[in-house]
């Protein structure tokens, strides 16, 4: 499939009406503006590595159980460092075992 074709397969005359794409990249400047023009891309989001916040509500979610751990769990991780899916990756591999994911 060429660019043009993806494209009209997109926004173009035979395309269908009621569908959401969604699309993800690691380099956005990269990527052609006719593909980011409005009508195309109307909501760009940028996914940041994991906040403290979001690192203790991740841990709360896993071990409700435990929450008063979530604090020593996020003190313990670098902020803005991580990916929600590495914390994740850790969190499911200590699943029922909130004192080990420490």
């Amino acid at each position: 499939i060429s660019f043009s074709g993806f494209l009209n397969a997109l926004d173009g005359v035979r395309s269908q009406e009621g569908q959401i794409l969604f699309m993800t990249t690691n380099h956005k400047e990269k990527l052609d503006p006719a593909l980011l023009r409005p009508g195309r891309a109307d909501v760009h989001i940028h996914l940041n590595h994991a906040s403290e916040q979001q690192i203790k509500e991740m841990f709360t979610r896993f071990n409700p159980e435990h929450k008063h751990l979530a604090e020593a769990f996020a003190k313990k991780l670098p902020v803005h460092k991580l990916s929600m899916a590495k914390i994740q990756g850790h969190l499911l591999k200590h699943r029922g075992k909130a004192p080990e994911a420490l």
